[in-house]
Order: C-alpha cells, then structure tokens, then sequence
C-alpha cells in the first residue's frame, strides 16, 4: 500500500508523521488531550502522536491559497508551514495545523486556527 501521499511533515515536529489506523490510548502532543484515539498520526523515529484533527486541522479541505468570503470580509486558506508559527487572533495560541485561515482588512487581520475561533471571530453563534 502507497502511503507516501499520506506522510505529513510540520514545523511542529522533525521528522515525518504516519497514518494509523489502530486504536491506542495515549496523549495528544498537539492539543495535548490525554485519551483513546482511532485513525492518528505517530512519528516513527520518536514518541510522538497526534489526533488527525490536530494534524489536518479544520480547514484541511481548502486548496492553499483559496480565497473565502466570510460575513463580508474576505479571508484566505493558507499554509502553515513556517519554522515559526503564527498566533491565532481569536484564541492568542500558536496555530499547530497544516491549513489555517488568514483575515485580511484592517480590523480583523490576522491568523484563524480553528473552526470554532473563525465562528467566534466574527460573532457567529453555533
């Protein structure tokens, strides 16, 4: 089976993460929630793990790049792939996925790391 097209490799981590498929309970080195996880990614070389969220993040569906038009300001998907990390606006921590929102204008710039901080962000109530 080809899984090359499956390796991520994040400014979070050294070396490669792999997909997995099993069950196992352990500690999330992303968000760092400690509990039983199904379909992960683990580093081969170190004792590294990460829920698949963690890794693809909310907006691993967008294309990099792709312009959003969200409550009329327009935001972009973009690549998280910096040796430095940028905070999100909404939530002040470090973005840790592979896609995150970028918002332009002058009163809502910045980086949007989550689903629930984008909502939160421009005052949509889920």
């Amino acid at each position: 089976m080809d899984t090359t097209r499956s390796i991520y490799k994040l400014p979070i981590h050294e070396h490669p993460l792999l997909p997995s498929t099993q069950f196992t309970f352990s500690t999330c080195d992303g968000c760092h929630v400690r509990g039983f996880m199904y379909g992960y990614y683990f580093c081969n070389e170190a004792s590294f793990t990460l829920h698949v969220q963690c890794v693809l993040g909310d907006f691993s569906r967008f294309k990099p790049n792709e312009s959003i038009t969200i409550m009329g300001d327009k935001c972009k998907a973009v690549l998280n792939n910096h040796s430095s990390r940028p905070f999100c606006r909404h939530c002040h921590e470090r973005c840790k996925v592979s896609i995150i929102i970028k918002a332009d204008g002058e009163q809502k710039n910045g980086c949007i790391c989550s689903t629930s901080c984008l909502l939160s962000f421009f005052g949509i109530t889920q």
